[in-house]
């Protein structure tokens, strides 16, 4: 059973007119993955109140995963990712170990929604069921009207 973590980097999106896309993505690909554990994270230096965020987050609803916020960047096998959309200029600068797929992204929130369209088809590629190969059947040549004696 795959337990998917998603961590997405907050000041590319917060505070941006595709701010209201990026939470609406985030809320039906994290209902649609079962306990799905979101990170959301930001550097203390960034411009970002988490609490602007958590007062538009709170209202939409969130049935099946569980967000946690954090004021700075974490790579720990503790805290293993599935899938990591992050940027390419902390991608760089970090030695990144404990991550099994990432979206490196230049630009904002547009990649940002890219980036979660890709950890749907990665979900579900991973998920799905795939169709075992047949296995062949041994041609027999044993049978009454052979002429095998």
């Amino acid at each position: 059973m795959i337990t998917p973590t998603l961590r997405v980097y907050m000041p590319d999106f917060i505070y941006t007119d595709r701010e209201d896309g990026v939470i609406e993505k985030l809320t039906e690909y994290g209902n649609y993955a079962p306990n799905l554990k979101l990170y959301l994270w930001y550097n203390q230096t960034d411009k970002v109140n988490p609490k602007d965020f958590i007062s538009k987050w709170d209202r939409v609803p969130h049935n099946n995963f569980k967000t946690i916020i954090r004021p700075q960047f974490f790579d720990a096998q503790r805290d293993f990712i599935f899938f990591d959309i992050i940027p390419r200029r902390i991608y760089n600068s970090n030695h990144i170990q404990y991550s099994r797929y990432s979206w490196v992204y230049d630009g904002g929130a547009e990649q940002i929604l890219n980036g979660l369209e890709e950890f749907k088809k990665t979900f579900e590629f991973i998920t799905s069921d795939k169709d075992k190969p047949k296995r062949r059947q041994q041609k027999r040549n044993d049978y009454e009207d052979s002429n095998h004696r």
